[in-house]
């Protein structure tokens, strides 16, 4: 687990700019339930029947629950909304206990 209760995520929208086409930049659409420019905190995470619930809070709009598969598609999600590379876990593990 990379991201930790606490984190935030926000879905920018930028504007077009001339000379910068669509395909030049990837910038995440929001998952029903979620907006654009508004700041989401990652307030729990929780498992329910093998599924990983995380829980997101904004001060105006409340509570929307995403789930997924494992922690590895959580950690995913929140780093590609982030626009972050994660770590290769499997990799760091395999070096230091080896």
């Amino acid at each position: 687990m990379h991201y930790i209760v606490g984190t935030q995520i926000i879905f920018k929208k930028v504007p077009p700019r001339p000379g910068i086409s669509s395909r030049d930049i990837h910038i995440p659409k929001p998952p029903s339930g979620f907006l654009y420019n508004v700041i989401y905190t990652l307030r729990n995470i929780a498992m329910n029947n093998s599924r990983y619930i995380y829980t997101f809070r904004t001060p105006t709009t409340g509570d929307i629950a995403i789930e997924f598969d494992s922690i590895k598609r959580g950690d995913e999600f929140i780093s590609n909304t982030r626009q972050e590379l994660l770590p290769d876990y499997n990799e760091i593990y395999s070096r230091n206990t080896g």
